[in-house]
């Protein structure tokens, strides 16, 4: 999913198949903003880390587990990200990378913070306590969490594919399965395709018909250029 394309495909699984089959990751040198699925770090993309995400984690272990520090990563990055909306709004693109060397030097304090209330989980025997693994990525992927307060055209989350994903739940939730894996596949690209029109903003119902009639004259066919 980019800003003005969207492409659903079905498989049995998420894993490095599914992503071949698409064909599209595995080449894609772009910004690839996700959820820290170990195998994306293995494509040419340049990874940012969906801060969506973080905002749950982190939310569970403040509200839940009482962590003080999870409190404090959670509104400072919240307050980052309201930053920098304030700051696109007067047509501003990226940080200095001094006032960024502040953000860095300031998040590295939070995590010191949080090793320090941690003290007693980071033994042999409790290294796969699921707060001290969010701490680990925090700390791993301090540039790829960040990114979106250096530069500002890099995403806040991966929300944009969250939204174009909806209507695939909602399918789920109200029809259940499909009856065969071919319906399956027709949906998804009919899904893709109306998708991806809204987000160009075409006519979707003259574009469908322009599907079944490819030479009448249509408000796409100029983009779409003559029918092969």
């Amino acid at each position: 999913s980019s800003k003005d394309t969207t492409l659903l495909e079905v498989n049995k699984g998420r894993g490095k198949e599914a992503v071949k089959s698409m064909g599209i990751i595995p080449r894609f040198k772009g910004k690839l903003v996700h959820d820290c699925y170990a195998m994306y770090f293995n494509y040419p993309g340049k990874d940012i880390i969906c801060n969506a995400h973080l905002q749950r984690e982190l939310d569970y272990f403040c509200t839940t587990e009482k962590y003080v520090w999870a409190q404090k990563m959670k509104i400072y990055l919240y307050s980052l990200f309201l930053e920098v909306n304030y700051l696109k709004s007067f047509g501003e693109t990226k940080r200095h990378h001094t006032e960024f060397k502040f953000i860095r030097k300031k998040y590295k304090k939070l995590l010191r913070e949080a090793q320090a209330e941690m003290a007693g989980l980071f033994t042999k025997e409790r290294k796969n306590e699921k707060v001290v693994n969010l701490y680990n990525r925090l700390k791993k992927y301090e540039l790829e969490i960040l990114s979106f307060a250096k530069n500002y055209e890099v995403p806040f989350t991966n929300n944009q594919i969250e939204r174009d994903f909806r209507m695939s739940k909602v399918h789920l939730k109200i029809s259940g399965c499909f009856r065969s894996e071919s319906m399956a596949r027709n949906w998804s690209l009919m899904r893709s395709f109306i998708s991806t029109l809204k987000k160009r903003q075409l006519p979707v119902f003259e574009s469908i018909k322009f599907l079944a009639d490819p030479y009448q004259k249509a408000p796409i066919y100029s983009i779409l250029g003559p029918p092969t």
